[in-house]
């Protein structure tokens, strides 16, 4: 039976297309295509599925004999790439599965595919900022330059990337504010937790302080982290010495490698520890004050 095509419709042959016939040939394809509709869906989650855990075997055989920061850049990127992944699956297979079912019907999809070909050539021209955005993304994408998880810092924006697709990153900073940014709008991009992270750590000691004492606690309470996050502590502290003079103190450093992710909380934890230690020493922490002089007339 002829394809009906729905532009050509009339009076003259409208009952032509009510005859017994043809309606029961309608709703016989009706019923093909709800069926092409539930198995097309039922097809596309499980090629979805199949894909999530052929892509996390992959990553997990290449990792096999890598570092834990290795292993944790590519958790980040297994749930970067599972989710646009996922994305793309399912666009593509809902689009191929709505062209058969007009098929199905008896539509003419020619003619919505050629008005598919136009609309997107016009797109090309018309949405360059688009295309700029996806463009960008996949690049972000393919150099790992951040991935869902990571805190970053992209051209002043900080936060935690919740979500990164081609067009656009999600990111969600301390006070719980989502913010959006185009990927073709990024021009710096900060990354402080990636394949490892530092803890600069700075103190201000009064100048009559006993600075050999002041580097060997310092040293020992380093030690000490190490020792009781010895999981995450990667290498020993190194107590680099006097940073700079100040105004009313002497400025003190010490740098701590340590697995991504790990030097705020850590950093809350040695300044508890330094703070105690520092009162049990007597080595005081300087803080502005001021003197006032009164002169009687």
């Amino acid at each position: 039976m002829e394809k009906i095509n729905w532009s050509d419709l009339n009076l003259e042959n409208i009952g032509k297309i009510l005859s017994p016939e043809l309606l029961l040939s309608f709703f016989g394809r009706v019923g093909l295509a709800v069926f092409a509709v539930v198995f097309g869906m039922f097809i596309v989650r499980w090629v979805d599925k199949f894909a999530q855990q052929l892509m996390g075997k992959l990553i997990d055989y290449n990792m096999i004999d890598a570092s834990p920061q290795d292993r944790m850049r590519a958790t980040v990127r297994r749930q970067t790439l599972s989710g646009i992944a996922h994305h793309g699956l399912v666009l593509v297979g809902y689009l191929i599965i709505t062209l058969m079912t007009l098929d199905i019907l008896g539509l003419d999809i020619r003619p919505i595919l050629a008005t598919a070909g136009v609309a997107s050539l016009a797109i090309g021209f018309g949405a360059q900022n688009l295309v700029k955005d996806v463009i960008s993304g996949f690049f972000i994408i393919l150099e790992d330059q951040y991935g869902q998880g990571d805190y970053v810092n992209l051209d002043g924006d900080s936060g935690f990337v919740e979500q990164l697709n081609l067009r656009t990153t999600q990111l969600r900073n301390g006070e719980g504010v989502l913010i959006v940014k185009t990927n073709g709008s990024i021009n710096v991009v900060r990354n402080m937790t990636k394949d490892w992270s530092q803890l600069d750590f700075k103190i201000g000691v009064a100048y009559h302080s006993d600075m050999p004492k002041v580097m060997k606690i310092l040293s020992e309470e380093g030690k000490k982290l190490k020792s009781d996050y010895n999981s995450v502590v990667l290498e020993e502290p190194a107590v680099l010495g006097i940073e700079e003079f100040g105004a009313s103190e002497i400025i003190v450093r010490m740098q701590i490698k340590m697995l991504p992710g790990n030097q705020w909380q850590l950093k809350r934890e040695l300044n508890m520890r330094i703070k105690n230690r520092f009162d049990l020493e007597n080595i005081e922490i300087p803080f502005p004050q001021r003197t006032v002089w009164t002169k009687s007339v």
